[in-house]
């Protein structure tokens, strides 16, 4: 009856924001601040950053737990050249 398929036209174009397809821009300088590292840092400095500050606030060595994730979180958006341009 109506071939299989949304019988109004193209689901997709009448709601782009479902189905997670395009790219949200983000502000990734609260990562910058948090890690303590410029906008040019290279991948090594954000490295060392967030090295340095894991040891000094993991959970095991008496660090708070939510800026540790904050912290993780950080250095996966900016350790990831495709997250980190958005």
């Amino acid at each position: 009856m109506f071939g299989g398929g949304f019988p109004f036209g193209d689901f997709e174009d009448d709601f782009p924001q479902r189905g997670g397809r395009g790219k949200k821009n983000v502000d990734n300088s609260k990562y910058y601040e948090l890690l303590g590292v410029d906008k040019t840092a290279s991948d090594s400095e954000i490295k060392k950053a967030f090295r340095k500050l894991a040891m000094k606030h993991h959970p095991d060595k008496g660090g708070d737990k939510d800026y540790f994730q904050q912290l993780s979180q950080a250095n996966d958006v900016l350790s990831d050249p495709e997250k980190r341009k958005l």
